[in-house]
């Protein structure tokens, strides 16, 4: 159903004590034109929450006498909340044009074009964009680079915290890519598959990644084997697990930040998994909104009545996934009747936990702006570069799409 029309079934349904009244909205009142309303800022970080974007101005009531009174604001406000919780959607697909829906049918036509399928015209234009940077200026295969606290690596020439997918530079190095304050984005596939994967690759990041004010950015990207799920670039099977440089980005101010679901994220390859491993090892944060202040939007957990707002300790979480049954007995044992690993059964269990919860992540459209060859040809000087551990040899793109895979 249309959302216009569901609001305004929504609204001709409401009644009110002190009589009965009828609600009347008009486009003067409710505005369900995404494009008119006006968006309220949904975090520290910027962004927008889909519950902020219906906008009551001046209702009227009507009596059933047709006398016509103000709607007093806590009604109002009841209204509100109940169009936007109705707006939202949460678990609906995507709507065309964000930039979730983009990077799912961007996987999706890789995962065809593996199968032999035709690739669509989307693909091809995917692979010729590629294409463009896979060689650097004197027409080599470009390098791929090591991250790690361990120098040389990406942080020798761009600094901050080799561990972290967001490093933030509390000392600008001498080179002078990324100031004091700032930071860049190296981040796992596996944890965010719509993150920019080579460059000029537009993606999603997370919108605590990057700091208010800063308007420009550097992406590395987490390279993956030939035909990995979920199918995001290829840049060759010698260069998996190391990252290659993306180029300059920005947040696409222009586009509010989007919500994926945990459920949502169930056919984007290791998506579901990284977060149940993540949280295992960051118990403080199930259940917990804006955990910190730095995690802005990160990510938000829906209302559970009667279960238990946060977990303490591991201890504490066992105990109550087995007590609400998420130890499921199907998963004890895997496809060839092996017992799986108390871990694993941990693991499963709170997957299932999740997807009853069903937390909403955000994320933060940004696009490509440019390619570096200063920072580039640093981190190559550097010694940044990832080498064979036989040969000792620099690790290089591969430049065939046979080697590459699809997009």
């Amino acid at each position: 159903m249309p959302l216009e029309k569901h609001l305004e079934e929504k609204v001709q349904e409401s009644e009110r004590s002190r009589g009965k009244y009828k609600v009347e909205v008009s486009e003067s009142t409710v505005d369900v034109d995404r494009k008119r309303v006006k968006r309220t800022p949904a975090g520290p970080h910027g962004g927008y929450n889909a519950a902020h974007q219906v906008e009551v101005s001046e209702l009227q009531c009507v009596k059933a006498d047709g006398e016509v009174a103000v709607l007093n604001e806590n009604i109002r406000q009841q209204l509100v909340g109940q169009l936007s919780r109705e707006a939202a959607r949460p678990d609906a697909a995507p709507p065309d044009g964000s930039m979730v829906r983009v990077k799912q049918e961007e996987i999706e036509n890789a995962r065809q074009a593996r199968s032999r399928v035709e690739p669509s015209r989307k693909t091809i234009e995917q692979q010729e964009l590629r294409a463009r940077y896979l060689r650097d200026r004197h027409g080599k295969p470009r390098c791929v680079f090591r991250k790690g606290t361990t120098p040389p690596s990406i942080i020798t020439v761009m600094g901050g915290n080799g561990s972290s997918a967001y490093p933030q530079v509390t000392n600008a190095k001498a080179y002078g890519f990324v100031a004091s304050g700032e930071s860049y984005f190296v981040g796992r596939r596996s944890f965010n598959p719509w993150s920019p994967s080579f460059a000029g690759d537009d993606g999603l990041i997370e919108v605590w990644g990057i700091p208010a004010g800063q308007t420009r950015f550097h992406v590395f990207g987490d390279c993956c084997k030939k035909n990995e799920d979920p199918f995001r670039a290829c840049h060759g099977d010698a260069a998996a697990g190391r990252f290659v440089y993306c180029g300059v980005y920005v947040k696409d101010e222009d586009a509010p930040a989007e919500q994926l679901t945990f459920k949502q994220m169930a056919n984007m390859g290791k998506a579901q998994r990284a977060r149940v491993e993540w949280l295992l090892e960051h118990l403080t944060f199930i259940g917990r909104d804006n955990a910190a202040e730095w995690s802005g939007q990160f990510c938000s957990w829906r209302a559970a009545p009667n279960e238990p707002a946060t977990f303490d300790s591991e201890e504490e979480l066992v105990c109550y996934l087995k007590k609400a049954g998420f130890f499921k007995a199907e998963d004890e044992l895997d496809g060839e009747g092996v017992a799986r690993t108390d871990k694993e059964l941990l693991y499963r269990a709170l997957h299932n936990y999740m997807e009853h919860r069903n937390p909403v992540y955000w994320r933060q459209p940004c696009r490509f702006v440019g390619y570096s060859e200063e920072v580039y040809e640093a981190l190559v000087k550097a010694g940044a570069t990832a080498r064979d551990a036989k040969t000792g040899e620099p690790i290089t793109v591969a430049t065939n799409l046979d080697e590459l895979g699809y997009l």
